[in-house]
């Protein structure tokens, strides 16, 4: 892991610009004062001397006061390098995958079907890339917590190779109680980043769920990014997962059935890339149509979550993974105030004319 250098406390750096913008002028205005003490103490014969052995003192004392608020300014800033060996870098980023199980979802325009596509992608994902304390709830007609937030992705892969269809009795799709179930869940996490990964078709029987995102996105902050499975040419609604009856022989599988409408005729799914790409406008995010294979997950993390763990992580740095070295540059400003307050005393003491006090002969006085 390579090392980062960076500031805990970044605003005061700017201060830094505004130091040097106004050393200039404090010199020029000491400068003014200066001469006015010096026309009113000394003589006008001894001003160019005594003007020229102090200018260069008062120029190394005004220089070493600039360097030391920089660099108790730059001590102000935190320097920070890290993390440190054996740490991981954490997004500080809590996700919600809301995934859809509903019948659409076994649709056989991806292979095996949407969601076993799906449900692949996201396993490989969380092997190789997820960094983020993550919640898996599945929803159709209605929503539940399958998983809540962790960073245990061995219990969340075990947990995905079971979730499906059966997983939730209520019939249909009911986006804005899914919604409204991992916003609830994110209003209790302490992070400032939050987001909702929406993994479905686009089917929609109940509700507006492009007002709920809208409200998620407005009262919790919460950024709402949609993956959209399937086709535009869909296909019929398989009745049962037919996909799990692969590992048969063809002679001992059941035969398919798809769904029928009250008319008698077959239920058909596509995928509608309309309504997901609304959602995710009005969640604050984006919208991802899936491929297989063609590492759509890697895509969405490395283009929107991981610029949100940026974010959150300049608002928040884990001290533990980081070495702090603010004592470079205090220790510095410090060393250089005791070097001005002691070389007056090393300095010898200086002659009268020096100073500007003319020496006066007796015999120059007249009787």
């Amino acid at each position: 892991m390579s090392a980062n250098f960076l500031f805990a406390a970044r605003p005061w750096l700017w201060a830094l610009p505004a130091l040097l913008i106004l050393a200039p002028l404090l010199w020029g205005l000491s400068r003014r004062l200066r001469r006015r003490r010096m026309h009113r103490f000394i003589t006008p014969e001894l001003a160019p001397r005594v003007a020229v052995s102090a200018r260069r003192q008062r120029a190394l004392g005004f220089g070493a006061m600039i360097a030391i608020f920089a660099l108790l300014l730059l001590a102000l800033a935190r320097p920070l390098t890290g993390p440190r060996p054996g740490t991981a870098e954490r997004s500080g980023v809590d996700l919600v995958i809301l995934l859809d199980v509903s019948k659409s979802m076994l649709v056989e325009d991806l292979t095996p079907n949407r969601i076993g596509a799906i449900r692949g992608e996201l396993r490989n994902w969380l092997r190789e890339s997820a960094e983020d304390r993550i919640s898996l709830v599945p929803f159709a007609g209605d929503a539940f917590i399958m998983s809540p937030l962790t960073f245990d992705y061995q219990a969340l892969d075990f947990v995905l190779r079971e979730v499906g269809p059966r997983s939730i009795s209520a019939g249909g799709s009911n986006l804005p109680v899914a919604i409204e179930t991992a916003a609830e869940l994110l209003r209790k996490s302490s992070e400032n980043t939050r987001v909702i990964l929406l993994i479905t078709d686009g089917e929609n029987l109940e509700g507006n769920e492009v007002e709920a995102a809208r409200k998620a996105h407005a009262e919790d902050k919460i950024t709402i990014l949609t993956v959209g499975v399937g086709t535009a040419e869909g296909g019929k609604v398989p009745a049962d997962d037919y996909a799990r009856f692969d590992h048969l022989p063809p002679e001992k599988r059941p035969p398919k059935h798809f769904v029928r409408n009250e008319y008698g005729t077959w239920v058909t799914s596509r995928i509608n890339e309309r309504t997901l790409r609304s959602l995710a406008s009005a969640g604050g995010g984006r919208y991802y149509p899936f491929q297989p294979g063609a590492g759509t997950l890697r895509t969405l993390q490395t283009q929107s979550l991981l610029p949100l763990a940026q974010q959150q992580r300049a608002v928040r740095i884990d001290m533990a993974d980081y070495r702090e070295w603010f004592q470079i540059p205090l220790g510095a400003a410090i060393l250089l105030l005791m070097l001005g307050s002691a070389l007056p005393l090393l300095r010898r003491q200086a002659p009268a004319a020096a100073v500007g006090v003319p020496v006066v002969r007796p015999d120059s006085f007249q009787s």
